[in-house]
This record gives structure tokens, sequence and C-alpha cells, in this order.
């Protein structure tokens, strides 16, 4: 499986990051990056971040590869974590059937809340989280 993964820029030196719907399977109701999902056939890891961002959130921006990482745990992947150079418009329109809502943090404090509550997070993004700070 390959999947693209956007963990976006957002005011004062913090990234954004999503609460994972109730029902979303897998990891329901989990911290996961503020976007990302499954690459299509035919389709490049860009492609799909950019497609998962206007499905998921309902903007367009410019994306930049942070980097990319296999996943060998639960199931195997391939994830490509991107970011903007810019923070997300405040007025998303975000799908409930993805999305319980967003919230800005800094690495540190989400490293913190991953630190004390492990379980709220889904394994991938807890993996992600690393890759993207070793690499940003």
């Amino acid at each position: 499986m390959r999947c693209s993964l956007i963990i976006p820029v957002a005011d004062g030196g913090k990234f954004l990051f999503s609460r994972r719907a109730k029902d979303k399977l897998p990891f329901p109701g989990t911290w996961v990056c503020a976007v990302g999902g499954k690459v299509e056939e035919g389709e490049s890891f860009e492609d799909a971040a950019r497609r998962e961002m206007r499905e998921e959130v309902g903007i367009e921006m410019p994306l930049r590869k942070v980097c990319s990482f296999e996943y060998n745990v639960e199931f195997n992947a391939v994830f490509t974590i991107f970011t903007t150079d810019a923070p997300l418009p405040n007025e998303l329109k975000l799908d409930p059937s993805e999305v319980q809502y967003v919230k800005a943090f800094s690495l540190a404090e989400m490293k913190e809340m991953i630190k004390e509550s492990p379980d709220d997070f889904a394994p991938t993004f807890r993996v992600a989280l690393k890759e993207f700070e070793k690499n940003l």
C-alpha cells in the first residue's frame, strides 16, 4: 500500500494535526496528520496528497515533500509526508466522515502528548511524526 500524508504549517511555529472521525477505520478517533490517504493506482504520491487535501479540508496549496518511509507493523505500506510553506487558511471545509477537528501544536507539544497518552495517536502517526521531525 502507498499513502500520502500532509502535516501543514500553522501560525506561530506550529503544525496542523487532526482528530480522526470516531468511526473512521483504521484507528478511529485518534490524532493523525492533518490530511492523508491511500495513493490510487496510476496516481503519484503528490497527486494523492493534493486530492486528499481537496477532499478532507477543501483547499489546494503548494506542497513540499519532506520524506518517505516504510511501515511494516500492522500492515505494510510506504508513506510520503508533505508539508506546506505557508499556513493553511482559517476557513477549512472539513469532511466529517474523515476528520472531527483540526488543531495546531508545536512538535514539542505533540511529542509530549504522545508520551503522556500514546493510545490517543494512530501508531502510523507516531512513526510518521518521528520521520517528519528528523527530515524537516
